[in-house]
Parts: structure tokens; sequence; C-alpha cells
């Protein structure tokens, strides 16, 4: 709140200080511009731009497009990717066990939007929106190496663990203002509201190889499920302040002789 406080009183302060020298400017973006979108954190002071967030939490980086009167489309785009490696080395009375292990797993998600623009004033611009948030959350695979040696020889153990993705799907609900503090230049603040439901996760398969010191390999498959829901409205921790620059040339522009 006090963010929001600070946010408010610098823009009357700039819009009071520069009225009688702007009034022949254009501040907010025209039809075919674009515009990059950015979350700010610190005003003030120890200023902080991070990507922006779907309602649960995903990173994302947002483009928005003007169509004609007050419309606006936007797109936000995020993956996250694991691909961990530890490497450890121990004893167990006189052999040394190295353990190396690795997991991966991929996530991908997409977020399109509608936003409507009212007039407000000149440098204020309110709107309201409402999106939807589809995310694909790939596969889980851990594999495991260790590996025991000591004067007789190499005891080794290789496990390949392997777990079904899943998927995200929600839908949300925006309001917001942006006041431009300069021409296509604009910070803001955005509350989000929305549904979601993610499942990751199902059968699962777990695959053991042991190579003793002396005799031959054997191997043991494992199979079963583990799957996790969660489902619910969302609408804690999702007051945002935001940075937003448009750039491009205007189709008025273009059009003209």
């Amino acid at each position: 709140m006090k963010k929001l406080l600070w946010l408010a009183l610098l823009a009357f302060t700039v819009n009071i200080a520069s009225a009688q020298k702007d009034s022949a400017k254009v501040f907010k973006p025209e039809e075919g511009q674009f515009g990059v979108f950015f979350n700010v954190s610190g005003l003030l002071n120890n200023i902080n731009i991070s990507p922006t967030k779907d309602p649960i939490g995903n990173d994302l980086i947002l483009a928005k497009y003007r169509l004609k009167n007050n419309h606006f489309v936007r797109m936000g785009l995020g993956m996250r990717s694991y691909n961990n490696t530890s490497s450890m080395v121990d004893s167990l009375g006189s052999a040394k066990v190295t353990t190396d292990s690795t997991f991966k797993k991929f996530n991908f998600f997409i977020s399109p939007a509608y936003e409507y623009h009212f007039q407000g004033l000149k440098r204020l611009d309110p709107y309201i929106g409402a999106g939807i948030n589809l995310g694909l959350l790939g596969k889980t695979k851990i594999e495991t190496e260790v590996l025991q040696s000591d004067t007789t020889g190499e005891d080794k153990r290789q496990t390949s663990y392997e777990k079904a993705g899943g998927f995200m799907f929600g839908f949300n609900a925006l309001i917001g203002f942006n006041y431009f503090i300069a021409q296509r230049v604009a910070l803001g603040v955005e509350y989000n509201i929305g549904f979601y439901n993610v499942r990751d996760g199902g059968d699962w398969e777990r695959v053991t190889v042991n190579t003793p010191v002396s005799g031959n390999p054997t191997s043991v498959r494992e199979v079963g499920s583990d799957r996790t829901v969660q489902r619910g409205f969302d609408h804690s921790n999702n007051l945002s302040f935001t940075l937003s620059y448009y750039f491009g040339q205007s189709k008025s522009k273009t059009a003209s002789p």
C-alpha cells in the first residue's frame, strides 16, 4: 500500500509540473504499436526489474499490441528448464563411494489475453481484461550411478527413473492502470484474480542395474503411479507494479501521405 501511495503521489507531482509543457504531446501508444511489460519492485530506492508472472507465479516475457479503438492484445511466454547434476564422494570402510546423479525437466507456458483501455486522461490509462493460462509440464527424468571401489574391484549400481509430465490450465481477470511518465513509457499497477488447474505426474518407471565385482549384472524394473493435482481460485499476492515501454511506428502515421 505504501508503494501505491508513493506511485500516485509521484504521478500527480509529475502531471502538475509538466501540464503546460506537454499539451501537444501524445503519450499513450497508438494503433499498431508494440509494448514490453515488466514487474518493478523497490520503487524510489533499490529499483528492481523482473519478468511478469502469471496468476500462479510462473515467470513470463510479456508483449502487448494496440488494435483499434482502445483494444489491446497481449501475449506472455515462459519456460522453466531443469538440468541439474550432482556428484558426491564418500567412504564406506576401506571403499570409496562415488555418487553421480542428474535431474531433468522442461516446462513451457503461454498466456494470451485481451485488454480494453478506457479514455482516462492524457497520461492516465485505466484498463480491464481477461486471459487464459496454458502450460505443458515435461517428464521428470532422474538418473543415478553409485560406484563403490576398493582393492577387490568396483561394484556399480545404476538407477534410471522416469515419470510422466502434465499440464496447466487457468483463466484470469485483470484490472489496472498505467501512468505515462514520458512518451511511450509508463508506470502502472495491475491486479489479477483467476482459476487454475495443475496436474503433474502419472505413471512412473524405475530400472535398477546392479553390476557386482564378480558375477553377472542383474536388473530390476519397478512401475507405479504418482500424480499431484492442484486447483482453485488464486487472488493472493497478485498485485504488481509495472513498467512498460511501447515502440514501433503507428498505423496512422504509416498511412499518412
